[in-house]
């Protein structure tokens, strides 16, 4: 397995310089899982880390500023989401242990996109029923992947689940309620919400108060005590 070796970056880099660095090391995460190497939880550490330390250093607004800038849509989504659950988990009271599961759990969520073809991840516009049907394999892709190397049965569920809706209505598994674990459900808030106001060459992204009145509008879908604590949030970032 190849790892990716990344020191904990001291706090008196700015903001810019701690998501360059997150940034590359999501590269390489994504570079070894898409060649069918092994991602190493040294090397997810490495990464969570990067992400904490300049959340520590600098509001979620000041991170998606950041972020915002880079071309890859993929890395771009991960970076925002990794970023918002990173303090959502703080916002909630989490404990660090818990704040950096979330984290982790956020920064690989989509590594099963490694593996589907660029012109299916980068077209923009609406996806027809076979590239559909080709992106949602994404999930279960990331967790064959992460499987038997060491990470937690939470990542691994984040991994799988994240496209699970309370009423059944999401993929790959049709799972309801309660077979929804709670992580599970904060990174699919998170995840939402970074879709909606990521940035594109094709759209504009869409304010945070207009995004989070989306996840609102999801009742019966998404855990609305979760969306509700998110506001607060949704507000920063918008």
């Amino acid at each position: 397995m190849v790892g990716v070796a990344i020191a904990h970056p001291p706090e008196s880099l700015s903001i810019d310089r701690k998501v360059a660095l997150a940034n590359a090391a999501l590269i390489r995460l994504f570079h070894v899982a898409g060649s069918g190497g092994g991602v190493t939880l040294q090397a997810l550490t490495a990464a969570g880390a990067i992400v904490e330390t300049a959340l520590c250093s600098s509001n979620i607004r000041g991170w998606l500023e950041v972020v915002w800038q880079f071309d890859n849509a993929t890395h771009q989504h991960c970076l925002l989401v990794a970023g918002l659950a990173a303090a959502f988990g703080r916002q909630l009271g989490m404990s660090r242990a818990d704040c950096q599961r979330l984290t982790h759990a956020a920064l690989l969520h989509d590594l099963g996109k490694s593996r589907i073809p660029i012109a299916i991840l980068n077209k923009p516009g609406r996806l027809n029923t076979i590239e559909t049907a080709i992106m949602h394999e994404h999930p279960a892709l990331g967790h064959a992947m992460l499987g038997g190397q060491g990470f937690s049965e939470d990542i691994l569920t984040v991994v799988r689940s994240h496209h699970e809706y309370l009423d059944g209505s999401g993929y790959p598994d049709g799972l309801t309620g309660t077979d929804i674990p709670d992580l599970v459900r904060l990174v699919t808030i998170c995840d939402i919400f970074g879709a909606l106001i990521e940035r594109r060459s094709y759209k504009e992204p869409m304010p945070g108060v207009k995004a989070y009145a989306i996840l609102e509008s999801m009742t019966g879908k998404l855990d609305m005590d979760l969306v509700h604590a998110f506001r607060p949030l949704a507000e920063l970032a918008g």
